[in-house]
């Protein structure tokens, strides 16, 4: 999986609707950066929170 993920790549890859990642996202418990019309989300920064970090 690339480091850099798409809001639906962060959902497969936490085994997570896209909903959830969506309100993570919205909560900011994740941090992504705006790209065009979407967001990328560094898989460091998912890893850390399925860590609890």
């Amino acid at each position: 999986m690339p480091d850099i993920l798409t809001e639906h790549e962060a959902a497969a890859y936490l085994r997570v609707t896209i909903e959830e990642v969506v309100a993570l996202l919205e909560a900011g418990e994740i941090r992504a950066r705006g790209i065009g019309a979407g967001r990328r989300i560094h898989r460091d920064a998912l890893d850390a929170l399925a860590e609890g970090r």
